[in-house]
């Protein structure tokens, strides 16, 4: 028997992961590599840093995946180096709505069309937690 519930969730990540002309906004944090000590990046009147970009996820195998937040190298470039500038070289930046989301990566767009995914730490989610996750969003 065919299992519904996991064709729906794929087919939700594969609507999920279509461009669409809304753009999404998100702060930035900084943190270190292993995450045992992130700040947000605030400008100078201590203001948080947004950035704009689109919420997406990215498959593994064995039914797993990450969210990331997709902009351009530009701006990944300037907020990443903000963060090394305001704490240290090993600091990077990361994107979140709020204090209580996951851990997740930039997926980074280059001119060329190519793209990478920036470092730093990230959480691997199951197909069950992406769609509970998934909901709380919506």
């Amino acid at each position: 028997m065919m299992n519904y519930k996991k064709i729906l969730t794929t087919t939700a990540l594969i609507i999920v992961n279509i461009p669409i002309v809304f753009a999404d906004t998100t702060s930035v944090f900084c943190a270190n590599s292993d995450g045992s000590h992130w700040e947000w990046l605030e400008d100078d009147s201590n203001s948080q840093v947004n950035i704009t970009g689109l919420w997406s996820v990215s498959a593994l195998p064995n039914q797993k995946y990450f969210r990331h937040f997709n902009i351009s190298e530009a701006e990944y470039l300037t907020v990443n180096a903000l963060c090394q500038e305001k704490y240290s070289s090993e600091y990077r930046a990361h994107p979140a709505d709020n204090r209580f989301n996951g851990w997740y990566l930039f997926k980074v767009s280059k001119p060329n069309v190519n793209f990478y995914f920036s470092d730093g730490k990230y959480e691997v989610y199951t197909v069950n937690q992406l769609e509970a996750n998934f909901q709380l969003r919506v």
